[in-house]
């Protein structure tokens, strides 16, 4: 059986809207469908350390915590990795601290189905954020495979999706835990930003033999107000109220 743990990591000082609402009821329900539950702090303030804590474990009395101090994003993310591995995880989900589950009718229940079925499948990478199939039209789907009612995953062979279409980023999906360890997140990515790692990660998966699958749920919402893709405030709003019926209509 398949041991999902997660890499959950806030940076920095000022992401306290960030852990509210991560810790809201929606989001921290679904969590705790993981089988193992982390928190990581990277180059954080003692004082934010302190409430970030606090308030986690009033929700999440079981997580687990790390921190990374004075080294880069990439090796912060190789430790985090070689924890989790000695925690027994056989599987990550990426959950960073400004994804959270929508709430959306039905999405909870679409998530815990989606998470039942991959850990009893053979599938090692699976993205879930749910919004990339629009951009998968003209490339050859190899099988899709119907869970519930009209919940779908989509399967294709990663070395056919053609430059442009983005395979790896640190949107949400759930990976083998030794394909992130032995092929991705290795030495050659100690000294790179999260920008630089996603693009080298991008090409660098794309030359693996493995398949990669995306589902037609909604699941989760990037609430980005920090940082270089942050949105304004009106356009985070229509962003985050887009598609909220969707997961109604799948199962």
């Amino acid at each position: 059986m398949k041991i999902i743990g997660n890499i959950t990591q806030t940076y920095s000082y000022n992401r306290s809207i960030e852990i509210e609402r991560f810790l809201e009821k929606s989001n921290v329900n679904a969590f705790n469908l993981l089988d193992i539950k982390t928190f990581s702090f990277h180059n954080c303030s003692k004082h934010f350390k302190k409430w970030s804590k606090e308030k986690i474990l009033k929700k999440i009395p079981d997580c687990i915590f790390f921190e990374f101090n004075n080294i880069s994003y990439g090796e912060s993310i190789i430790l985090y990795l070689q924890e989790l591995k000695k925690l027994g995880c056989t599987d990550i989900i990426m959950w960073q601290d400004d994804n959270t589950i929508n709430t959306f009718e039905n999405t909870f229940d679409v998530f815990k189905i989606l998470l039942t079925f991959y850990k009893n499948s053979n599938i090692n990478y699976i993205k879930i954020y749910g919004d990339y199939l629009q951009y998968l039209t003209n490339i050859n789907v190899e099988d899709i495979i119907n869970i519930k009612d009209n919940l779908k995953v989509y399967k294709y062979n990663i070395k056919n999706i053609e430059q442009g279409y983005i395979c790896y980023n640190d949107g949400n999906f759930i990976l083998d835990i030794n394909i992130a360890i032995d092929e991705l997140f290795t030495n050659e990515i100690i000294n790179k930003d999260v920008w630089k790692l996603e693009k080298y990660l991008d090409d660098k998966i794309k030359t693996l033999n493995i398949y990669i699958y995306f589902t037609n749920a909604y699941i989760f919402d990037i609430f980005n107000i920090h940082g270089r893709t942050k949105y304004p405030y009106f356009t985070l709003y229509q962003k985050l109220m887009s598609n909220r019926n969707h997961n109604k209509e799948l199962i």
